[in-house]
């Protein structure tokens, strides 16, 4: 089974042209998922579900932008990590605080927004933490995480 890390390495391998901030649409297009802005999605965040038999992710059409482009790599992490079943339904586990699934989304979605190499690349050059932000297009919450994650701060 592949960690959260060698997944997202395989995917942007795949489907990611180089260019920064990372196009999660259009990585999730070019797997073949299509991506909506709804209001129907309680509390922000997304969710990916099969409708027709096809996987779309589903994002709150009202949070940030960063929120979104996140969201939409945590919902391609569920996704390639497995976390659905044969019909489309999220792996539930209930009574715990902890869901590991959502650990191993959340670190996909990092990486996938926020690759590795170009973050310590960027810390090498001596960037602000401002400037990754506007580099990656991610929030300030995601790029601290990202660089504690990463041990460089």
């Amino acid at each position: 089974m592949e960690t959260p890390q060698e997944a997202a390495d395989r995917i942007l391998s795949v489907y990611w042209d180089g260019t920064l901030p990372v196009n999660p649409i259009q990585i999730a297009n070019d797997m073949g998922l299509d991506v909506y802005a709804s209001g129907d999605i309680p509390d922000g965040g997304g969710v990916i579900k099969k409708v027709n038999g096809h996987p779309s992710i589903y994002i709150c059409k009202n949070d940030s932008t960063v929120r979104q482009r996140f969201t939409i790599f945590h919902e391609i992490g569920h996704y390639v990590l497995g976390h659905y079943d044969e019909y489309g339904e999220m792996q539930r586990t209930y009574g715990f605080r902890y869901n590991q699934n959502e650990v191993d989304a959340d670190e996909f979605a990092a990486e996938m927004l926020m690759p590795r190499s170009y973050v310590i690349s960027c810390v090498n050059k001596g960037y602000t933490f401002k400037k990754m932000q506007d580099i990656f297009q991610a929030s300030s919450p995601a790029m601290s995480r990202r660089l504690r994650g990463l041990g460089l701060v």
